[in-house]
């Protein structure tokens, strides 16, 4: 049977969802790199990766209590500070 959705009442907030839990855990994302967040927009793109290596990356960045934008936003500073830029 269908559940019955009903409509918050004015002047509370919505329930917030399991999936959004799981998408916006500020536990996951180290200290220094939810303040980068909070304080610029980031920016969404797409990559196309060999499925056995990010199933690596994805592997070592739980090993080290980090996400995979976290250490592919930290590579991408490094590569830039190393060049210079």
């Amino acid at each position: 049977m269908a559940k019955k959705l009903t409509m918050p009442k004015a002047g509370t907030a919505p329930a917030s969802s399991p999936l959004h839990n799981m998408i916006h855990n500020s536990d996951s994302i180290p200290k220094a790199e939810a303040k980068k967040v909070e304080e610029e927009e980031n920016k969404r793109t797409t990559f196309l990766i060999n499925p056995t290596t990010y199933r690596r990356f994805k592997a070592y960045a739980a090993e080290t209590g980090q996400t995979v934008t976290a250490l592919i936003n930290g590579f991408m500073e490094d590569t830039l500070a190393n060049a210079g830029k």
